[in-house]
């Protein structure tokens, strides 16, 4: 009985410290409506969508901020800032007639603002915006030093990120965010 109530008093005690003022953990939405519904996944083009290019794997997922972080492994404040991630889908597309392969990264940022708000903190100094515009604002940059081409996009609530590992690529990644802009209703 001794060993059971100390032991007691910590859980609760720890509990207590992972719960904001209103008995919610961080990673649940209103205190009615439990952890917030990911949408992500479902804004991922299917295999085929762009060229032959197919996922190679199940998304991967980040449905909370400790998960986002394992993900990114570094810089995921940049999509957290203000409270609006709710989740993020991550997957890798690979063609059987390109040397290229592209990365899709979704972002859902809970609305618009929370979308703008994190396409603002990813801004690279080198990014041009794309021509005509895909979504409600499109950019990208090339990396001669790496070789790749990234293009990020912003629609509605999420913020979207292609990265071609190829310069070569920047037709496919372009292609790609339009076809994820025509999945975004």
């Amino acid at each position: 009985m001794r060993v059971v109530f100390p032991v007691l008093v910590i859980l609760l005690l720890a509990l207590a410290a992972c719960s904001d003022d209103n008995g919610k953990t961080p990673d649940q939405g209103p205190a009615d409506q439990g952890p917030a519904a990911c949408t992500a996944k479902a804004q991922l083009p299917a295999n085929g969508a762009v060229g032959d290019f197919n996922q190679q794997k199940a998304p991967d997922l980040a449905a909370n901020l400790t998960d986002l972080t394992a993900l990114i492994d570094g810089g995921s404040e940049k999509y957290t800032q203000g409270g609006k991630f709710v989740c993020m889908a991550w997957v890798k597309y690979a063609s059987g007639t390109k040397a290229h392969t592209l990365e899709a990264w979704l972002f859902d940022q809970t609305d618009a603002s929370g979308a703008e708000g994190a396409y603002t903190n990813t801004k690279n100094p080198d990014d041009q915006n794309l021509s005509p515009v895909i979504g409600d604002a499109a950019r990208g940059h090339e990396n001669a030093i790496s070789d790749i081409y990234q293009a990020d996009m912003r629609k509605g609530q999420y913020l979207i990120r292609v990265i071609a590992d190829k310069v070569a690529g920047k037709d496919d990644a372009v292609a790609m965010l339009i076809a994820i802009a025509g999945i975004i209703k």
